[in-house]
């Protein structure tokens, strides 16, 4: 199954949360952040700015960081997904 989104819309796949700190010790499942980072796999065509269409501001393959609650969760072909806004996005990891 293919997903195309449309308008201002982007396809992330989440990338793997840690599983230990940066001093070794292993994370509970429990206590791991929600995910907030992912690859951006699809963009939407455009979004409107004053009126006019615009390209929006990631690409493919762009790792972005998004707010934990912002995107609506998908499960495409057994993978994970999320669905958000172009505004919804904090930035782009370079």
């Amino acid at each position: 199954m293919n997903f195309k989104p449309l308008h201002d819309y982007i396809l992330v796949q989440y990338l793997q949360a840690e599983q230990t700190t940066a001093g070794g010790i292993i994370i509970a499942d429990s206590a791991k952040q929600v995910n907030q980072r992912g690859t951006v796999v699809a963009v939407g065509p455009f979004k409107y700015v004053d009126g006019k269409a615009v390209d929006l501001s990631v690409k493919v393959g762009d790792i972005v960081l998004f707010s934990a609650y912002s995107p609506i969760d998908l499960t495409l072909n057994g993978k994970e997904y999320g669905i958000l806004r172009d505004r919804d996005l904090i930035g782009v990891f370079e």
